[in-house]
């Protein structure tokens, strides 16, 4: 959505560096080429548990920020901008200010910050003329990557703002002033009040963004980051050309849980090539959607990393789940054959455009073993079907590679899947059997 976008600093695009560990002296602005520049030393951070949803983050601590100043009309004046950040706070320590800073001013006029405070709670703050700060209903957790924004409307004094693509909430008494410039982002030099891992920081010099704009910016980031779009309850996510509908909730109710994939925008120059959903707890079944055939070697930790592409532009694939239980395998009349053992939830695909072979990546640990007999010694399956009964779904064995079960597959829209275990084993009259596709003699 380019209406109104003055500023846009993203962390897998424009800093001066992309080693890991290596201090970001400049990060460009996306949309004027003009660099914000180091104060201390944030951090270009790559590995395993620094990315977020296997991008890049900017990691700001003690006294760092990224300043710009005086950069006059290119500025959005605060009371009519909208904000959308998307990263992870860091922790609160001693040798820190608890709170944590997106953006705000680095001098005495007026601003209109977005920080998340000593309780956790996303904030906005009128500096002037007594520091008021108005705090939101949600909470923006310790090393919690979501996605936030906040504005005020036009004509009005009462902040709104949501967390995750939920439905906009207004504050009742915030009375913002607003008027100054952005110039720190990311920290504040003065107050020691960094932010932590920033991944995307977008300001719009409008508060008039409409819904339609605003659903197209939270899918940019709902995507690249793993975030699930007011979870449960659901949202349509638009492609940056304004037509192209790559999940539709309306059309996939019942599906709208842990919503996530991997997809192709070149409007907003995103090609996010594998994906794993952050809504998902620690104790669920989280897995990694990968673009092309991964069947050996080392999985990549970066998106960048990922060496397949997309053929098209708006080529997505995009799946969510019915939150039925994942505590154990069950054998009923909807696997498709008597040996295969089915976990009760399911997945639904919707593939726009061409996304071709993917595959899907379940860490060993993760995989449920609830409901299986002991005695049974067989393989973890991918089950993928037509509809939503899986009596005659093509059964996918999975293999193990490293400390993960992979398969790879091509998913056609409006597909399901499920997780099995055991083979698909025919047996047949003349003593063999037909075991994954393959005739093998029976053995007793």
């Amino acid at each position: 959505v380019l209406n109104g976008l003055k500023l846009w600093y993203r962390a897998d695009l424009g800093t001066s560096t992309t080693t890991h560990g290596a201090t970001v002296s400049t990060w460009q602005n996306q949309m004027d080429g003009v660099n914000a520049t180091a104060v201390g030393t944030p951090l270009f951070q790559s590995t395993a548990s620094t990315v977020a949803n296997f991008n890049p983050t900017v990691f700001l601590d003690n006294s760092d920020a990224l300043e710009r100043f005086n950069i006059g009309g290119t500025t959005p004046n605060q009371i009519n901008s909208s904000i959308f950040a998307a990263g992870m706070p860091g922790l609160k320590s001693a040798s820190v200010s608890d709170i944590r800073t997106v953006l705000r001013s680095n001098s005495s006029e007026l601003d209109f910050q977005m920080l998340v405070n000593t309780n956790n709670f996303v904030s906005f703050l009128d500096r002037q003329p007594s520091n008021l700060e108005v705090p939101s209903s949600v909470t923006w957790n310790e090393g919690e990557l979501a996605l936030v924004n906040g504005f005020i409307p036009s004509g009005s004094s009462a902040l709104q703002y949501s967390k995750n693509g939920s439905s906009l909430v207004a504050t009742s008494t915030a009375t913002i002033d607003g008027g100054g410039k952005y110039d720190l982002l990311g920290g504040d030099n003065v107050s020691t009040r960094p932010f932590g891992r920033l991944a995307d920081a977008i300001v719009y010099g409008i508060n008039t963004l409409s819904s339609s704009e605003i659903g197209r910016i939270n899918a940019y980031l709902a995507i690249k980051y793993g975030i699930s779009l007011n979870d449960g309850t659901g949202a349509s996510y638009l492609a940056g050309d304004g037509t192209t509908t790559y999940w539709d909730s309306s059309t996939n109710t019942g599906y709208n849980n842990d919503v996530f994939g991997i997809g192709r925008d070149d409007r907003s120059n995103l090609q996010q090539k594998q994906s794993i959903s952050i809504n998902a707890t620690s104790s669920d079944l989280r897995f990694t959607i990968f673009l092309g055939d991964f069947t050996a070697g080392s999985f990549p930790v970066t998106n960048s990393g990922n060496s397949n592409s997309f053929s098209a532009n708006n080529s997505y694939m995009l799946v969510g789940n019915d939150n039925a239980s994942i505590s154990s395998f069950v054998n009923n009349a909807e696997t498709p054959v008597k040996t295969i053992y089915k976990l009760p939830r399911e997945w639904k695909v919707q593939e726009t455009g061409t996304v071709g072979t993917v595959t899907i990546v379940v860490p060993v640990s993760a995989m449920p073993t609830g409901g299986l007999p002991s005695t049974l010694k067989q393989n973890y399956t991918l089950l993928v079907s037509n509809s939503s009964d899986f009596t005659n779904a093509i059964v996918l064995p999975m293999t193990k590679v490293g400390t993960d079960f992979v398969v790879a597959v091509d998913f056609s829209n409006a597909q399901f899947f499920s997780f099995g275990y055991g083979d698909n084993i025919r047996y047949m009259r003349h003593g063999k059997s037909v075991k994954n596709g393959e005739r093998n003699p029976m053995k007793f």
